[in-house]
Parts: structure tokens; C-alpha cells; sequence
């Protein structure tokens, strides 16, 4: 075990890590058991942490096997982390740093084996083995099924950690499960991560945690209510719905929906562009400039993005802005003073005429950050070791789960905001635009973005 491993873990965990960082992450753990290991320690000291600064009592839920020193190494690594120190004077004095035994009833049992390789490599397990309560699975890579005696099934895809909490769910600390909850008895079967709690009305949902603390919903089919941690008033999301939840103090949630296709740019929840948001160049108090990257030659100007109107239809260069192709960009603005941010949506509309199949730059891929200060920091990657604040990420193929362009939908809207009811306090936001793929994958192309808008307080 390297030093890098524990850095490369601990600033993914912090959120200050870069997407490749982050998929470095996700490669490493399903080919290095021992760094899976490490990475698991970690993760259940955050979130016992974390609890622990809501709830003394919560911090007895969780399963955690760090010892004293990892403890130790741990917070003299992570100066960044408010309540850290004193928390583990607490908590080390009041002996929580023992394994936990759970029950020993068994609630569930494998199903199907898929090319599994588990983080003990010592381990062994056959279809029809049973799961006890608290008992956790830790799969380095392949597929596993856990089935409950509720009748739920969830599919682990690794690499993944999971652990049964009882026979109506578990808890997801990283990777992707897909629950399948088709009978009466498995109705409020739950799904919870560190962000959320998700909870089955009859359904089938993925359900992902990445290794930043990131977590995912999608419902392929019913519907289920989404509890975000902070939030009294549970998401229902139905089929075809995403959400994602970023980790941290304000509880960031991005929603993703498309569109009919119509100039109108109407969503399911998310409202249309508008001219009265913080942003608009027609309140007069924000501005806007390209402080990455090159606009392509047919791009409008970076004010088109706010200016309360977006594209009139699907192939509307001069109303749209974006990046030449395969370039990176990043757009500033600043909104004149400190404001409190509630909510930050972004829309994009377009159908190559050519090809109906080609949605590629009707794509939304950002990472959105903040800054207080009077003087914006530098944007070299990755912001946030510089002072900015990553906000939130978007990714709209991910959520549309999309495996051909043709796939893809031609309008789209995302839509940023807090459980809290305030995302932060900002002067300055700015957008870090990443390219997509297009249809011969030979290049990468840049989103048509028809609209930002800011709202605040």
C-alpha cells in the first residue's frame, strides 16, 4: 500500500478530485483488493463522522473496523474537515471503534453468480448461501445477487459495498445496485447511501454511489420516494426520473428531464427559461466571460446564455453557445455581490438536420463550482484545490443511460438545488464544460446550451 492510494482515496472522498482521479479510483478498486479494503475503512470513518456531527446515537448504526491509527492518519490528513478532530476524541473515549456483531437471523441469500472476484480473496460463496443482518458484501468485480426474504432482488455490479441491514435493504457505500421489488410484501424496501434513502412503491431502480460520496437514482420502472438527508418532504420520482445527490453540508440534488422538442422548452418539473433570474443580462447587475477554451466559429455569444430565451429550434447555432470540437471550456460569472444561491438550471436543444440519429450536442456534461471571495481564484484543474467549491455535476447520459446516440433525447434540462433550500453563498459561479463523443466517436463534440439561469435570494 503507497502513499498515493491513501491521498488518491481521501481526495475523492473530499471531493476535490478530478474525473480522472475519479475513474482511477473506480479501476483501481476493482483490480487492487487491498486498496479496495483501505478505501472502505475510509469511507465508513467519514460517514461515521458525518453522523456523528447530527447524531451521537447514529454513529451505532454503522459498521466500522478502522483502527486507532488509521484514525489518527485519517484526520491529520483532512485539515479541511470541520468537527473531525473533536469527533474522534468522542468517539474514540466513548469506544465506538469496535466491529459491531449484528443479528443472526438470516434475511437474505445469493442468488445468481456472475464472474465474481471478492475483496477477501479468501473468501467463498455459492447460490443459496444466506446473509445475516449487518453482514456486509464486498465485491471486487462481476455481478451478484442478494435475494430478501421480502422478495426484493438487488443486483450488485462491482466493484461494490453493500451491507444487509435487515430483510427490507441495506446500505450502499460504493457501486451500483439494481433492485427489482415486484411483490406486495417487498413495498417499502430501501435502499440507503450516504446522501439518501430510497424507498421502493412497487418498482425497479439503480441506485449508485461512486467513490466521491456521489449517489444516483434511476427508476426503470414504478416509482419510489427519494429521502434526502436534510429534507422533511421525500422526491417522488416515476419512471424514466433521475436524481443524483452530491456529499455534503448543503445536500446538493441535480434532477435531469427532457423535453417534447418544442421552442417552448417544456419539462415535467423543471421550469422553462426565464428572465428574472440573478443571471439575466436584462437585471443588470451579473456578467459573463469564456475564461477557458474557444467558442466554435458558429457559436453565439457567451451573453446568449442569458438572456432568458433559448433556442427557437433544434438546430440553432447562433442561439446556442459552445465549445469547438474537442475542447474543454469554462464559463465565469459573476453576479455582482454575494447572493444566496437556491437554484441553477441549464437547457440545451439540438438535432443535427442531417442525422436523426445525432443528439450528441443536446448533451449536458459540467461540473459547476462556487467562490465567495471579491476575486475569483484560478480555474486550472481541478478548481477546487484552488478555492473553488464544486456545487454539483451533471452528466445527462449517465442519467438517460445512454448506449447510442440515437438514444440520446434532443431537448434537455437540468436543475440544480439544495435540500436545504439554498445551494450557497456565492459571488462567482462557474461552469466547467466537458465534450461528448459524437456519433462516429472518432471526435468529441460540444453541447448547444441555450440558457443558464441563477436564481437566488
Amino acid at each position: 500500500m503507497n502513499t498515493d492510494s491513501h491521498d488518491l482515496i481521501q481526495r475523492c472522498i473530499a471531493g476535490l478530485a478530478t474525473d480522472e482521479e475519479t475513474a482511477l479510483l473506480q479501476d483501481t478498486l476493482k483490480q487492487d483488493d487491498a486498496v479496495a479494503r483501505l478505501y472502505l475503512r475510509y469511507m465508513n470513518l467519514d460517514v461515521a463522522l458525518e453522523a456523528h456531527a447530527g447524531s451521537q446515537a447514529a454513529v451505532t448504526e454503522l459498521l466500522v473496523s478502522s483502527s486507532r491509527s488509521e484514525v489518527k492518519l485519517w484526520t491529520a490528513r483532512l485539515p479541511w474537515r470541520p468537527l473531525t478532530a473533536a469527533a474522534v476524541v468522542v468517539l474514540l473515549a466513548a469506544g465506538w471503534w469496535i466491529q459491531f456483531g449484528g443479528l443472526h437471523r438470516e434475511v437474505a441469500s445469493f442468488g445468481a453468480l456472475q464472474d465474481c472476484r471478492w475483496v477477501d480473496a479468501k473468501l467463498s460463496v455459492a447460490p443459496g448461501d444466506g446473509l445475516r443482518h449487518g453482514q456486509r458484501v464486498e465485491l471486487a468485480s462481476g455481478r451478484v445477487e442478494i435475494v430478501f426474504r421480502c422478495g426484493a432482488v438487488a443486483t450488485l455490479v462491482g466493484p461494490c459495498i453493500f451491507e444487509v441491514e435487515s430483510a427490507m435493504g441495506g446500505f450502499l457505500t460504493l457501486g451500483q445496485i439494481k433492485t427489482q421489488a415486484a411483490t406486495p410484501e417487498s413495498k417499502g424496501f430501501t435502499v440507503r447511501t450516504r446522501t439518501a434513502r430510497v424507498v421502493d412503491l412497487g418498482t425497479e431502480f439503480v441506485t449508485s454511489a461512486g467513490a466521491d460520496g456521489l449517489s444516483r437514482v434511476d427508476v426503470t420502472s414504478g416509482e419510489v420516494f427519494v429521502h434526502v438527508n436534510g429534507l422533511k418532504s421525500p422526491q417522488l420520482l416515476h419512471k424514466g426520473d433521475a436524481l443524483s445527490v452530491e456529499a455534503g453540508m448543503a445536500q446538493v440534488m441535480v434532477r435531469i428531464e427532457s423535453g417534447i422538442g418544442s421552442p417552448a422548452f417544456r419539462f415535467p418539473t423543471i421550469a422553462p427559461p426565464s428572465s428574472s433570474d440573478a443571471a439575466d443580462v436584462s437585471q443588470g447587475n451579473a456578467s459573463a466571460r469564456i475564461v477557458r477554451g474557444e467558442l466554435a466559429p458558429l457559436s453565439g455569444n457567451v451573453k446568449t446564455l442569458f438572456n432568458g430565451t433559448a433556442q427557437s429550434s433544434a438546430d440553432a447555432p447562433q442561439e446556442s453557445v459552445f465549445f469547438a470540437a474537442n475542447v474543454s471550456g469554462q464559463i465565469l460569472v459573476d453576479l455582482g455581490g454575494l447572493r444566496q444561491i437556491t437554484k441553477v438550471n441549464s437547457f440545451s436543444w439540438h438535432r443535427n438536420r442531417g442525422r436523426e440519429d445525432d443528439h450528441v450536442r443536446a448533451t449536458q456534461k459540467f461540473a459547476l463550482y462556487g467562490f465567495a471571495g471579491d476575486t475569483p481564484p484560478s480555474s486550472v484543474h481541478p478548481p477546487a484545490l484552488h478555492g473553488w467549491e464544486l456545487i454539483g455535476r451533471v452528466n445527462t447520459d449517465e442519467f438517460f443511460n445512454v448506449g447510442e446516440p440515437r438514444s440520446r433525447p434532443e431537448q434537455q434540462a437540468s436543475s440544480i438545488t439544495a435540500a436545504g433550500g439554498t445551494i450557497g453563498r456565492y459571488r462567482y459561479l462557474l461552469w466547467d464544460i466537458r465534450p461528448s463523443p459524437n456519433v462516429s466517436g472518432a471526435t468529441e463534440d460540444n453541447t448547444l446550451y441555450g440558457e443558464f439561469d441563477v436564481y437566488a435570494q
